[in-house]
């Protein structure tokens, strides 16, 4: 039986990634905003402000080291091409929403990176994706034994 065909995604920084984090940021200030407004200012206050403050970096610094480059799958490996091309990849769904995935990418070196993916109009080839990820089959090259 032949694996799913050869696919490359595109990864880029999904955008239900950004709408989490800009909801969790905007309920974060209106709450102190909520807060502060139903009490004085003091000790509490500032620490609340400080709070989102130190969300807003971490947010825009995870922002920043998202992974961006192609995931590819050729038939009989994964490879990435972000960073740097690496070949040899195992790759591990670890949450399916059917719209979207989130993939661990082992590198054979003990590195890992984890990617956010989601379909927008490439359809056909998210399918293509979704049973190249899903396969978990080793693809063995058959050969031809004599007497047979």
């Amino acid at each position: 039986m032949a694996g799913p065909p050869a696919v490359t995604w595109v990864v880029s920084p999904a955008h239900a990634n950004h709408i989490t984090v800009f909801v969790g940021l905007l309920g974060g200030a209106l709450a102190i905003a909520f807060y502060l407004v139903l009490q004085p200012w003091g000790r509490a206050s500032l620490f609340l402000l400080m709070l989102l403050a130190g969300a807003f970096c971490i947010a825009a610094r995870a922002r920043a080291r998202q992974p961006s480059g192609n995931l590819i799958w050729d038939g009989e490996q994964w490879m990435w091409s972000g960073w740097e091309v690496q070949a040899n990849l195992r790759v591990h769904c670890v949450i399916d929403l059917q719209r979207w995935m989130l993939l661990r990418v082992h590198a054979s070196a003990g590195t890992a990176i984890w990617l956010w993916l989601e379909t927008r109009e490439a359809s056909a080839r998210w399918l293509a994706l979704r049973r190249a990820v899903f396969a978990n089959i080793p693809v063995q090259k058959q050969r031809s034994e004599p007497g047979l």
